[in-house]
């Protein structure tokens, strides 16, 4: 399309909220040439429509080469929405090799008001730790911070060993390496 550059930025620019949803698809599908669209897709950060703003908030860690987890930590910190929070904790398994950090933005999303931002953050942090200490997003603040505490303490004496293994997609402590799934498991029983 030879004028598929100055559409693009029109829409991102100026378009309605589907059309802007549908070009950033379109911008993250692009990989690195995506990139030249970054000053209007960080535009759309602040869009009125929560729905672009998810999609502005994947696109931009998507297409960008670091910083990724402050960028989610500050999106996290200054968005209203819900869903958007859960799009920045969701958004940690796209950086190509988080953090050992990213726990600091799960434990925040635990913490969050909102029940189902709690249960996202719940569900990530035992799949990227391989760990589970009872947290229940629909328990009482006192019994949630009490599997809180338990995360905390287990982080702090587990940190300095902890290492992402690329093919799990999880953090592991060496020597307990877990062997890789086969193929044909997974996902559709857990």
């Amino acid at each position: 399309y030879p004028d598929l550059d100055k559409k693009l930025r029109e829409v991102l620019a100026s378009g309605g909220s589907a059309l802007r949803r549908y070009a950033l698809n379109h911008v993250r599908e692009m990989g690195d040439k995506g990139k030249a669209y970054m000053p209007l897709v960080r535009q759309l950060l602040a869009a009125e429509d929560a729905r672009v703003r998810y999609d502005a908030v994947f696109t931009t860690v998507t297409l960008m080469d670091a910083g990724q987890l402050d960028f989610l930590r500050e999106t996290f910190q200054k968005e209203k929405d819900p869903g958007v929070k859960e799009c920045a904790l969701r958004c940690i398994t796209v950086i190509p090799t988080p953090p050992v950090e990213a726990f600091d933005l799960f434990v925040m999303g635990l913490q969050s008001e909102d029940e189902k931002v709690r249960e996202t953050a719940s569900k990530l942090l035992c799949k990227a730790f391989k760990q589970y200490f009872g947290f229940d997003a629909k328990q009482p603040l006192p019994v949630r911070e009490a599997a809180i505490k338990k995360w905390r303490e287990w982080f702090a004496s587990n940190r300095a060993k902890l290492q992402w293994h690329p093919e799990l997609r999880k953090f592991i402590v060496p020597g307990a390496t877990p062997k890789p799934k086969a193929k044909g498991e997974g996902d559709a029983k857990e």
